[in-house]
């Protein structure tokens, strides 16, 4: 096994990995894998291959594929955090506006004791 195939064997695991937690949207322990995954890349960068043997491990990997996966299930999470942040926002300004409605026009509050 060559060392560049064995780089790309821990960057598949690692690739993995973040597949496992984005599922799972524990994204505290994310940061740390794409900081390795970088390191992975570093390293791989700094061998010397061949385009096609690189293209060949990769294939054999199936490491596209996994790097898809994983773009795809992270656009889809970040969609749904957005929606989720602008159904918030939406709640807040009601209740805001409700709120300052309903206390602004009421006499409930009497400065007379």
């Amino acid at each position: 096994m060559s060392e560049l195939e064995k780089f790309l064997l821990e960057f598949k695991k690692i690739t993995l990995d973040m597949e496992k937690l984005i599922e799972k949207e524990d994204f505290d322990y994310l940061d740390k894998l794409i900081e390795k995954r970088q390191i992975t890349i570093n390293n791989i960068e700094k061998l010397k291959y061949t385009k096609e043997e690189f293209k060949n491990i990769c294939e054999n990997l199936d490491i596209l594929s996994e790097d898809k996966k994983i773009n795809k299930l992270l656009s889809e999470k970040k969609e749904e955090i957005k929606n989720q942040m602008a159904e918030i926002n939406k709640s807040q300004q009601a209740n805001k506006k409700y709120n300052k409605h309903l206390y602004q026009n009421s006499g409930v509050f009497s400065t007379k004791i």
